[in-house]
């Protein structure tokens, strides 16, 4: 199963063209942890979040490939558990990387 994770372009390609091996969004810092959803979540975590703006970009992420935790969690009582990455993740377990447009077609 692949979870998903919206970023504003210019953090996205600044973490993989960077010299890093991980990916750390800033809600890790602020929230402890890093915000994802499953694929049927990801056009309204889209529509709520981040008001359909355009610039974001969408991670496809294995789970695999994180050696951090992942819990589902439905932290803001929203009826619906999303999972969530407690600590960074690794570049190589992005395996795609695309406008989050392209996630309709």
């Amino acid at each position: 199963m692949i979870l998903y994770h919206i970023v504003e372009q210019e953090k996205w390609l600044e973490a993989s063209e960077g010299e890093g091996e991980d990916y750390e969004a800033s809600s890790l810092v602020t929230e402890g942890f890093i915000h994802c959803s499953y694929s049927e979540q990801v056009i309204g975590t889209w529509n709520k979040v981040f008001d359909r703006r355009s610039g974001l970009w969408l991670l496809h992420i294995n789970p695999a490939l994180i050696e951090a935790r992942i819990i589902d969690e439905d932290l803001y009582q929203m009826g619906e558990k999303f999972p969530h990455v407690y600590g960074p993740i690794p570049l190589r377990a992005v395996v795609k990387a695309c406008p989050i447009e392209q996630f309709l077609n």
